[in-house]
């Protein structure tokens, strides 16, 4: 979820940048389920009204302020924007604001569609600050070796070996073997801090940035994705790129597998067909379902703790005899996330047994992910 968090300067009697802390927004409102939401911290002063883009971040913490009838969201991950990014001239932004009454409601979700403009223009802005070349983060994570700790070996390696080098942070927590996902955010923020420092380099966005860039689609959890430079100077290094255990592999059905003999000593998993083997698809599914069994509501994480965070097969809806050459997967309309089990039960017949019928044999109850 994305919300907006407006700072009115006039009435505060101080500008944004001059805020105590700008990763915390104060509020009326209810903010139990808000941990892992992103807020857009937006300025606005002056008549007529001047807007400006001031901050992002990543709630942490969500709850009351003790002694007062207040609630608090605080971060301690996100970007902050030293000039401000003015709005006022951007082309959608009349709508943005429309869409937010003029920003007189609060503490706000942000509609999609704006959601899209917002991480646009970051995206743009930070990316136009050329990062170091992937010599320059050879030699700084060589200089910086030492001193990385367990945890944050355990992160890149994990990051590193998975598909298209993306995680999000509650998987990237179960590789350090943290049980929360808040240490992600400390954990690569100190390690950006050393590869700013290594590299000279010092752009714009949060510490973390020189590492990895996250976003978070519609209903999910923030996705991280290591930078090209970064990924092919990781690939370079020995104690980096080594044939460590693949914390989520990649796993095949046997509808998809091609007949041929077996070998003894050879091996093959067989699980998922293409469609739920796309990264990208995947992550977006899980972002949107959660990593609990759509079907029997098994969840790894409650009975194995932070090892299995995040780990769940995805299975494709649609049955592979009715996808045509144009097809284009949908990873809300098309895949769900449901457990090793209830995925071999499913593709137990042909045409597969649907989500209901499976539901049906263990007796439970059918649920809105058919």
């Amino acid at each position: 979820m994305h919300l907006v968090g407006y700072h009115n300067t006039d009435k505060m009697g101080f500008s944004f940048l001059e805020s105590p802390n700008r990763f915390a927004f104060l509020t009326s409102k209810r903010v139990d389920q808000l941990v892992g939401a992103i807020v857009w911290a937006i300025a606005g002063e002056g008549k007529p009204r001047v807007y400006a883009l001031g901050a992002r971040f990543v709630v942490d913490e969500a709850g009351a302020v003790e002694g007062h009838d207040i609630n608090v969201l605080r971060g301690t991950s996100g970007d902050v924007f030293e000039p401000m990014i003015p709005l006022n001239d951007l082309p959608w932004f009349a709508a943005f604001r429309r869409s937010q009454s003029n920003f007189s409601l609060g503490l706000q979700p942000i509609a999609h569609e704006f959601v899209v403009e917002l991480e646009s223009l970051v995206s743009e802005l930070l990316h136009g600050d050329g990062l170091p070349t992937a010599d320059a983060y050879v030699q700084a994570f060589s200089e910086i070796r030492e001193r990385l700790s367990e945890s944050q070996l355990r992160m890149l390696r994990a990051h590193f070996e998975s598909p298209n080098h993306q995680l999000t942070t509650r998987q990237l927590a179960a590789a350090a073997g943290f049980s929360t996902h808040s240490p992600v955010n400390s954990q690569y923020g100190r390690l950006g801090t050393m590869l700013r420092d290594a590299t000279g380099w010092h752009g714009i966005g949060q510490k973390s940035y020189v590492l990895a860039w996250f976003n978070t689609p519609p209903g999910g959890e923030c996705i991280w994705t290591l930078h090209p430079p970064v990924v092919a100077a990781l690939g370079q290094l020995d104690w980096i790129a080594v044939s460590t255990p693949q914390i989520w592999p990649a796993f095949r059905l046997a509808e998809e597998l091609a007949a041929k003999p077996l070998v003894e000593g050879a091996s093959d998993t067989v699980i998922v067909n293409a469609y739920e083997r796309n990264a990208a698809a995947r992550v977006a599914c899980i972002g949107h379902f959660g990593a609990t069994c759509a079907v029997c509501t098994f969840n790894f994480e409650q009975l194995y703790g932070p090892v299995g965070a995040g780990f769940i097969h995805v299975h494709h809806l649609v049955p592979l005899s009715e996808v045509g050459e144009s097809y284009v997967v949908d990873p809300i309309k098309h895949l769900r996330p449901v457990c090793p089990n209830c995925h071999a039960i499913i593709h137990r017949k042909e045409p597969p047994f649907t989500l209901d019928e499976v539901r049906a044999l263990i007796g439970v109850t059918s649920k809105t992910q058919s």
